[in-house]
């Protein structure tokens, strides 16, 4: 039985479906990180644009505050003065230095000129203070000042607006993505768990593939045994016969009935080689018919009679085939010689002490079927063993008779290998 093609089927399917299993984790594992690239992005615009934005822009405000204090002083001294712009400046410098967002050009090219304008405000107003001292116009850099606060607190609120934004989109971000990872993590644990089950099946139907083979071994080991218990059991008729026309080819004055000795020792030979060779057939075709296999039912039934007469006659016995139907059974030659002998050589051994002794084998057309009976006198079978006679080995307790059992176990064999059936219908009591 060929199987080791299917094993290796099997661990392909097998492999196919782990890596299968395998590539869909890692495929949801790398779609969901390619989804979560959005929030990284967002996360990185906030930590190095927006938030560090507002921060040197906060400061920068925190600084005009102090620059305005010290205009609302009645004396202002320039060097402050100076020192407080300088401190704007750097704060308002590290703001720039930042990266621009599109929708932040506008604000940043206001600061730019806010603080340029403040940056000329504030040397003026130093010129006029150590011109004119405390009389010194004041409004200028009061203007300029209120101009760059102006701009820093909307630029804030810019850059705050966009942090919201992104932290929004980070969360919008996050929830789908949670949900498409849940999704698609199900999808796989469903797609892990059917190949779980689908290796199951497989590793089961393995498991059972190698105990049917190994079942099937058993049964033919035992097919083998039986088949040479059958054919040594068919044989040994044919075998006798041929052994008694040597003996009596030996025996004084046999010279007249040479030619008839040698011609009965030839035949069975030949019904020897016709069993053996038909039972091998059967057996080489795994114990089922040959598809061109074509017997002549009448010549065999013949021939049976022929080769069992000597048998019949030692047993006080009178054996016939008084109606046989001319037909064609699908089998070879030498299995439906071992059929029929063993039904009728059964018969003949089991005549017990009937006074009417006759053996009938009687064949009969039934369409696509053929029915052949092989009737005897004899006592016929109890009842209690009329549903085990078929079985190997199986003999009534009171036979006397030479045998092992394997006759009618050998008909119920062959006659079901070729689509037929058995059956014992007789008249005898408990």
């Amino acid at each position: 039985m060929p199987i080791e093609p299917r094993f290796s089927t099997s661990w392909r399917w097998i492999a196919g479906v782990f890596a299968l299993v395998v590539a869909s984790f890692i495929a949801t594992s790398a779609f969901v990180h390619y989804q979560l690239r959005p929030v990284d992005l967002a996360a990185h615009e906030i930590a190095v644009n927006t938030a560090p934005s507002i921060e040197r822009l906060a400061d920068a405000r925190g600084e005009l505050r102090q620059l305005q204090k010290l205009l609302d002083e009645e004396v202002v001294k320039p060097e402050p003065l100076v020192a407080a712009r300088r401190a704007v400046d750097e704060d308002v410098y590290a703001y720039l230095a930042l990266p621009v967002l599109p929708e932040e050009k506008a604000l940043w090219s206001r600061v730019t000129t806010a603080r340029a304008e403040l940056e000329s405000a504030v040397a003026a107003f130093v010129a006029d203070t150590r011109a004119r001292g405390p009389a010194a116009d004041r409004s200028h850099l009061t203007h300029a000042v209120a101009a760059l606060y102006d701009a820093l607190t909307d630029t804030i609120r810019a850059n705050a607006t966009h942090t919201l934004g992104f932290a929004e989109r980070i969360q919008d971000f996050r929830a789908r993505s949670t949900y498409v990872a849940t999704a698609l993590y199900v999808l796989c644990t469903a797609l892990a768990v059917i190949a779980a089950i689908f290796v199951s099946r497989l590793l089961r139907a393995r498991a059972a593939l190698v105990e049917q083979h190994r079942r099937l071994e058993r049964e033919r080991a035992s097919e083998l045994e039986a088949f040479a218990g059958r054919v040594a059991h068919d044989i040994l008729s044919p075998l006798g016969a041929a052994g008694l026309a040597l003996e009596l080819l030996r025996a004084p004055h046999a010279e007249a009935r040479r030619g008839e000795l040698i011609d009965r020792g030839s035949r069975a030979v030949d019904r020897i080689k016709t069993l053996v060779s038909g039972l091998l057939a059967f057996a080489r075709a795994g114990g089922k018919p040959e598809d061109d296999a074509r017997t002549d039912l009448s010549a065999v039934v013949a021939d049976v009679v022929t080769s069992l007469q000597q048998e019949a006659r030692s047993a006080d016995a009178e054996l016939t085939a008084p109606v046989v139907v001319r037909k064609t059974v699908a089998c070879n030659s030498g299995v439906l010689m071992s059929l029929l002998s063993n039904l009728t050589r059964n018969a003949i051994k089991y005549l017990g002490d009937a006074t009417e002794r006759r053996i009938q084998i009687r064949a009969r057309d039934r369409g696509s079927r053929v029915r052949v009976e092989v009737v005897d006198t004899g006592p016929g079978v109890p009842w209690h063993l009329q549903a085990k006679i078929f079985e190997p080995y199986v003999r009534a307790p009171s036979a006397n008779q030479p045998g092992v059992g394997l006759g009618l176990a050998t008909v119920k064999r062959l006659a079901e290998a070729h689509g037929g059936c058995v059956g014992v219908d007789s008249g005898a009591a408990g």
